[in-house]
């Protein structure tokens, strides 16, 4: 948004949508275009649902695109972590440390990754989940 010189007029303090949508519930939208950036997965359903009710003309800007790894790879990370040859995992969004949940949980290895996490220290710059 910077690139596009756009300031933002409001921004969340704690990093949620909830927190977000509660500072603008006095702000009207009817007719108006709002840009909305996301971080690597599609719009939050209640951040869609709170622009619709109020008659936003809603632009989604994608900058950033999670690829998610190849199998294999999330495999290796799992079981580095878990035989202690990884220490630390640091994920920069909450989209690629969701992604490794899901990746488990298709191996079947659900109940496996908590015990995983736990013993390898997972950080994330988000401000939603903290070391």
């Amino acid at each position: 948004m910077k690139k596009r010189g756009i300031q933002p007029e409001v921004s969340d303090e704690d990093g949620t949508v909830r927190d977000l949508i509660s500072k603008l519930e006095d702000k009207e939208f009817q007719g108006k275009r709002v840009m909305v950036q996301l971080h690597g997965e599609k719009m939050h359903q209640l951040s869609f649902s709170f622009y619709m009710k109020k008659k936003a003309d809603v632009l989604p800007l994608l900058p950033y695109q999670h690829t998610p790894p190849e199998p294999e790879a999330a495999e290796t990370l799992l079981k580095e972590m878990k035989d202690g040859q990884v220490h630390a995992v640091c994920f920069t969004t909450a989209v690629p440390s969701s992604r490794l949940f899901q990746t488990s949980r298709r191996m079947g290895k659900k109940r496996r990754i908590a015990s995983i996490i736990r013993a390898a220290r997972a950080c994330s710059s988000s401000r939603e989940s903290h070391c």
